[in-house]
């Protein structure tokens, strides 16, 4: 190893005292041998130099030209420095960061210096004293978190919790555990409810809790709006003892709203015929025999029917359940495709359901079940047109037309003797008409909104022209419009979520396609030429394929 007292007289070090400089000068001619790293380390070490700001590239650069030069050489090796540090915020005043850096050589960072600069930042909310205390102690710290600010806590929107119990998952919960039989006759499982059952509980918004900034300055939680049960609800008012619950105020059925449940009361009539008359009834509807052809009903609320629909007209706001079938009028012409005026049409909000169709047009706001064949028909329903009981194989769709959003099942389609048989999923023929409607209502309350926020603003100015009761009911419409406003919102946005549920669209076919099918997912047309076995015919990259 060599000797430092060999070298000590060639290697000095110069110090610029302003400027915190140090130096390093080689003189061969004081004799010694030339220096290497390692000992220029151990004698800056020796001379109070160990502590400076001393780059390494800068020592090898030396070391390395020390070997090359014939004569005096003096270069800068690195320099003193004091301790520093900075104390930023973040842009939304909600934390501080404190960064120190050790002295070199230098004088280190002074504790009140830190804490006087924190004064003058303004910072006088959720100061993280230990933490400060120990990173001074220490002298350094990279970012560390000295102030915490409080962020505000957002509310919990308002919302409405049905107590009504679905009697489907009734029947499924029964025959999970064997206690029942489900029987296809046994179609329809109204939803009923007597005087003074619950029905719907308001779960009230929770407001937020306001912050605060390191700087002492409140941070306001978004506001939360009022919710409330709609208005005038037929066969429903508020528990007087709990405003909060909704309760029936007659037996019949529920039919439930985003904000509120209404009651339809239920109608029995032996036979729909022209004993009875054409019925238009607020309600629900139950007919023990036929609806003979000819007759029209119209209903708010299901309609229930134990025998057969003939060439008849059935209005409906909610389901059609009918035990038998339903049977129209055949094309009038031969050969004639399109159904006649005068055969059966039925047009729900809900699901229809029928043992078999023949030669109706049906039209479902949720899907249409058919327990045997359809034929002849045309079939449109938002969701789904399921055809055929479990474990038939012969059970089928053919002829006419059948356009579902998402899902057409049948265990078979069309027919040997290749009848023209359409079948469409993976388009909503009433959905971009509905978000349409319900825009137009959006823009609608708002633009109310806005004139009752300009009486409100004048009455603000004006509090003498308010005293009759005219800002009371301003700020009670505001409050009602808010609301309204708010459900309107998530309506549109669960229509715009239904419209991506179409990409999934499919057809599904347990055992044949005829010739003479033709298919249609979206824009895409497939036509069967030949019988084939069945499958899942759907998009996929977008053309079809049938798996």
């Amino acid at each position: 190893m060599e000797n430092p007292a060999s070298v000590a007289p060639a290697l000095s070090f110069i110090l610029q005292q302003e400027s915190g400089a140090l130096a390093a000068r080689y003189d061969p001619s004081n004799g010694g041998s030339r220096p290497d790293l390692a000992l220029l380390i151990r004698l800056l070490g020796e001379q109070g130099f160990g502590d400076y700001l001393l780059p390494e590239s800068a020592l090898r650069d030396f070391i390395e030209r020390c070997g090359n030069c014939a004569g005096t050489l003096e270069m800068p090796i690195g320099r003193r420095c004091d301790g520093a540090f900075t104390l930023t915020l973040d842009a939304d005043l909600q934390r501080a960061h404190l960064t120190l850096d050790p002295p070199h050589g230098g004088q280190a960072v002074d504790p009140d210096a830190v804490l006087a600069s924190v004064r003058e930042q303004g910072i006088i909310h959720g100061l993280q004293q230990e933490a400060l205390d120990a990173a001074l102690a220490a002298g350094r710290c990279e970012r560390l978190c000295i102030a915490k600010g409080d962020a505000a806590l957002q509310g919990t929107p308002g919302r409405f919790e049905s107590l009504l119990v679905d009697p489907a998952q009734q029947q499924a919960d029964a025959d999970a555990d064997g206690s029942a039989t489900l029987r296809y006759h046994d179609l329809c499982h109204l939803l009923l409810v007597r005087s003074g059952d619950p029905l719907m509980r308001r779960i009230a918004p929770i407001p937020g809790i306001d912050g605060t900034d390191i700087k002492g300055a409140q941070i306001s939680a978004s506001p939360v709006p009022e919710i409330a049960f709609a208005a005038d609800l037929e066969g429903a008012a508020a528990d007087p003892l709990d405003p909060d619950l909704l309760l029936a105020t007659c037996a019949g059925q529920p039919v439930v709203l985003r904000n509120g449940v209404y009651i339809n009361n239920v109608l029995e009539v032996p036979a729909l015929n022209l004993s009875t008359g054409n019925i238009v009834f607020e309600g629900t509807i139950r007919i023990q025999g036929d609806v003979k052809s000819g007759m029209q009903l119209n209903v708010t609320g299901d309609v229930i029917v134990v025998g057969t629909v003939e060439a008849a007209e059935i209005i409906a706001g909610g389901n059609v359940a009918v035990n038998g079938g339903i049977i129209g009028h055949g094309g009038t012409q031969p050969g004639a495709r399109a159904l006649p005026a005068n055969t059966a049409r039925i047009r729900a909000q809900g699901t229809v359901q029928a043992l078999f169709i023949e030669h109706a047009h049906i039209e479902a706001g949720d899907s249409i079940h058919v327990a045997g064949d359809a034929r002849q028909s045309e079939m449109y329903a938002r969701n789904a047109v399921l055809v055929g009981k479990p474990g038939v194989k012969n059970n089928n769709i053919a002829g006419g037309i059948v356009h579902a959003t998402l899902l057409v099942r049948a265990p078979v389609l069309g027919s040997a003797s290749g009848l023209e048989t359409s079948v469409q999923v993976g388009s909503d023929p009433y959905l971009g008409q509905e978000i349409i409607n319900q825009e137009h209502r959006l823009q609608g309350k708002l633009a109310e909104l806005e004139q009752i926020r300009k009486l409100l603003a004048y009455l603000a100015q004006n509090p003498l022209k308010g005293e009759d009761g005219m800002g009371a009911k301003a700020q009670a419409t505001f409050k009602q419009l808010t609301a309204e406003i708010y459900l309107l919102i998530e309506e549109k946005a669960e229509l715009a979520a239904k419209q991506k549920l179409t990409e999934q669209a499919r057809i599904e076919v347990s055992h044949t396609m005829h010739e003479g099918v033709e298919l249609r997912i979206g824009k895409q047309v497939w036509s069967v030429h030949e019988d084939r076995a069945g499958g899942t015919v759907l998009l996929e990259n977008g053309l079809i394929v049938c798996n």
